[in-house]
């Protein structure tokens, strides 16, 4: 996580534990976990966004509907004399 390991986990957790004590550290971890949660809806929305657009921009592009067919776009070898077929 982050490049940091189980023991300066451990040491960041102590430090703040002196720092900010016993009576605060709910209302920090509730600050941290509501900033989170803020952060993560956001990042969603912008998801949300851009694939909407993107869909927008693939509808336009294709025509409403239609699907890519690679079919259409590789022309089919055509069997001839020379391809080793009787």
């Amino acid at each position: 996580m982050f490049g940091i390991g189980t023991g300066e986990l451990v040491l960041i957790f102590i430090v703040i534990f002196l720092i900010y004590g016993p009576s605060r550290l709910p209302e920090l971890a509730r600050s941290l976990g509501k900033m989170a949660r803020d952060v993560r809806k956001a990042t969603d929305d912008v998801k949300a966004a851009v694939t909407q657009e993107t869909d927008k921009i693939k509808d336009l592009t294709l025509g409403a509907g239609e699907t890519p067919d690679k079919t259409k776009a590789e022309p089919q070898a055509k069997k001839g004399k020379g391809d080793g077929e009787r």
